[in-house]
């Protein structure tokens, strides 16, 4: 960095005592891309007034910022990954495989057999990703043998500590949260859904017919296998979410089957909450395997924390 800084600056210096700068035609991308170093030179270039004289305009502002970032990319320490599965084998180089390709700040350190983790110097590895369950100290992902698109989201806000997913207010409870439950058509599950919401005081008595005028409305299917029905937020006491999983399919409308319901029962003043819980319903709605894994899931918590 410095050797690069000197071999810029001097001729940078010796154009602006003579009045002269060089366009930067990335001027706007560079600080755009780089928010935090442009800000943190631009606040220093005082130092070239003070022993130079010379002011130092935006565009030369955006060079010297390139070579920080150069360097900052430099320097970024690679983590330490051990790659683990049921045997070692098979399975786990592909995931090697994918990883390699998506990831170019992983050091894939080895990988072994999930029998074999209490062999390994936990101070060496930075990351465990395994398809099992391991009892470690070291920051674990558990994935799917197949490294799903979910997956990778969840890899890669550990690798590149920027979260995929919005945070989010919303909470699921067990009590709202129902698997296999075996309907035979859509009256039965707005039924199903608007009884036990009523149970709980969460909703008003017409909470059932809002389901249905919000059905009246338009689709409210976003993906071969979920169905989102929704009321108005007059008829909702409490706000939750309700999440049912099916045990077979159900014709929704002319055209599609669903297996999972997704039901925001929302008060109007808690509507915003909601937003990043739909966006990341957005942004994997086509992702069918993971749906199709949490369809099959037996198991409350590991559904709540999948959605």
């Amino acid at each position: 960095l410095f050797n690069s800084l000197i071999l810029h600056l001097k001729p940078t210096i010796n154009r602006l005592i003579y009045g002269l700068s060089l366009e930067n035609p990335m001027y706007e991308e560079i600080k755009f891309s780089y928010p935090s170093i442009y800000n943190a030179v631009a606040n220093n270039v005082y130092l070239f007034r003070n022993m130079f004289h010379i002011e130092m305009p935006p565009n030369e502002i955006a060079y010297l910022v390139l070579h920080i970032a150069a360097a900052r990319e430099r320097n970024v320490k690679p983590i330490r990954v051990l790659v683990m599965c049921a045997s070692g084998i098979g399975t786990s180089q592909l995931i090697v495989a994918k990883l390699k390709r998506a990831f170019n700040n992983l050091e894939i350190v080895d990988v072994i057999s999930t029998m074999d983790v209490s062999d390994y110097d936990e101070s060496m590895i930075d990351l465990i990703i395994s398809t099992v369950a391991v009892q470690s100290k070291v920051k674990t992902i558990v994935i799917n043998s197949l490294l799903s698109q979910y997956d990778m989201n969840a890899i890669r806000e550990v690798v590149d500590g920027k979260k995929i997913q919005p945070t989010s207010k919303v909470r699921l409870y067990k009590e709202d949260i129902h698997l296999m439950v075996d309907l035979k058509t859509k009256e039965d599950i707005l039924s199903f859904m608007a009884r036990h919401l009523s149970a709980k005081n969460h909703v008003t008595e017409d909470y059932l017919d809002s389901l249905w005028e919000r059905e009246a409305m338009g689709p409210t299917v976003i993906s071969s296998l979920i169905a989102i029905p929704h009321g108005t937020f007059e008829t909702v006491l409490k706000s939750t979410v309700q999440v049912i999983t099916l045990a077979h399919p159900v014709l929704w409308d002319d055209e599609h089957e669903v297996r999972l319901i997704l039901n925001v029962a929302s008060t109007k003043e808690e509507a915003s909450d909601y937003i990043p819980f739909f966006t990341h319903l957005a942004d994997h709605s086509e992702d069918l395997e993971l749906w199709n894994r949490i369809c099959a899931m037996r198991n409350k918590e590991d559904l709540a924390q999948a959605l």
